[in-house]
């Protein structure tokens, strides 16, 4: 491994001229060259990546950086001119000259482990779509209560027709009040939502598993990315930049964290003359897919999936890929744009006379990027956490719905 450094630097200290009214004004230069941190790269070269590339061979390196942009060097000073009357004298003074204001802040460095398994989520998802995979054995099961679906959207489609009748014939909606109507809504919504809309889309998915089965190349390369963004400010002051002034100064550092997982896989070829094929695809029998089945039937499951990620790690960790992993990456990248605002708050009085200033600010900005790759042995597993705000608002209509229809249906 070898590692790369770069000085940033910038212009620090003060430069001005101080007159009290009489004899010579004094001048300070108080200037200097500061390093506020070192840019640095590492990395390790791989002359034969060529040739394992062409071998199906994992030429990964682990990888790391960071990169400062933006305006550094220049510095925060504010440019300050204040004078008081000195009426001893029959002169003015004066403090004129650029003064330090802040230094460079530099945030640190951001992980978000949430995230980052929302990225592994993704590319896992992607695969399971690529190779067409799909466990039948829960739709199977459930075929038990097909009589009991059928049945309960008769007695609906039956109670919404009469009470249509009822309302044409006498005017009024018989013996169902609103409380009725609630009741009856509820039971319609969760038949819907957990009876005929489930049982349609597990169709669905099982043709499209055996579709893309038979469609799905040899090789894939599958990717899955997630970021977020923050704000974060830091306050400094008050801090005294020369005798007739303070400065307050506010950074504020957007934030940016993205993770990305690239990973290319070598499928399992099948003979054509494999019948049980199809049944091992969709885990007909497969013992390993026993232990989400079960999960699944479960009554409530789905609940405490809606806040935690319970069932999406009990599936993972029962999955297997039917086939090679050749390479997986994880990279990482962090980047905070970093801008600085300054209050310049000037005194009154100076020796007990009026101070008239003027001022003018250079202000910092200037951004910071850390990159990292690395490598890991294999596709890790999805962990166990709460789910996040943006995964709790997805379809966040349908599970209000059916934890409210859930409740009606428990308390008529």
């Amino acid at each position: 491994m070898a590692i790369e450094y770069r000085k940033q630097t910038y212009d620090y200290g003060s430069i001005y001229s101080f007159y009290g009214g009489s004899g010579s004004p004094s001048n300070f230069d108080f200037s200097k060259t500061v390093t506020a941190w070192n840019d640095w790269k590492n990395r390790a070269s791989n002359p034969y990546y060529k040739t394992q590339i062409k071998l199906h061979l994992n030429a990964a390196l682990p990888y790391s950086r960071l990169l400062t942009g933006g305006h550094l060097e220049e510095g925060s000073f504010v440019h300050l001119r204040s004078s008081w009357p000195v009426p001893f004298y029959n002169s003015e003074g004066y403090e004129v000259g650029r003064f330090q204001n802040a230094v460079p802040w530099a945030p640190a460095e951001a992980s978000d482990s949430s995230q980052q398994d929302i990225a592994l989520a993704k590319l896992k998802s992607k695969l399971h779509k690529a190779v067409g995979d799909k466990n039948a054995l829960v739709p199977l099961l459930e075929l038990r209560e097909l009589r009991h679906l059928v049945s309960s959207s008769t007695r609906l489609t039956r109670e919404l027709l009469g009470s249509i009748l009822n309302r044409l014939r006498r005017g009024h909606h018989r013996g169902r009040g609103s409380a009725g109507f609630i009741a009856w809504l509820a039971d319609s919504w969760l038949t819907w939502s957990f009876g005929i809309n489930p049982t349609i889309q597990d169709i669905k998915e099982i043709l499209k598993a055996i579709e893309h089965f038979n469609k799905r190349n040899r090789f894939l390369r599958v990717t899955g990315s997630a970021g977020t963004n923050w704000t974060e400010r830091k306050y400094f002051g008050p801090g005294i930049i020369c005798q007739t002034a303070q400065s307050y100064v506010t950074f504020r550092a957007e934030h940016r964290l993205d993770y990305r997982y690239v990973s290319g896989v070598d499928l399992f070829v099948h003979s054509a003359n494999d019948y049980g094929l199809y049944a091992d695809h969709l885990h007909l029998f497969d013992p390993a897919a026993w232990v989400p089945t079960l999960y699944e039937l479960i009554p409530y499951s789905w609940l405490l999936d809606y806040f935690t990620t319970t069932g999406d790690v009990i599936n993972d960790i029962f999955w297997t890929l039917p086939g090679n992993t050749r390479y997986i990456v994880l990279c990482k990248r962090h980047e905070c744009r970093v801008s600085s605002t300054t209050k310049v708050v000037p005194v009154k009085t100076y020796a007990g006379h009026p101070v008239t200033s003027q001022w003018a600010v250079t202000e910092w900005g200037y951004r910071l990027v850390r990159f990292q790759r690395t490598v890991p042995l294999a596709v890790p597993h999805r962990i166990l956490r709460f789910r996040t705000l943006d995964e709790l608002g997805y379809h966040s209509i349908q599970k209000v719905l059916n934890i409210a229809s859930l409740i009606v249906s428990h308390n008529k």
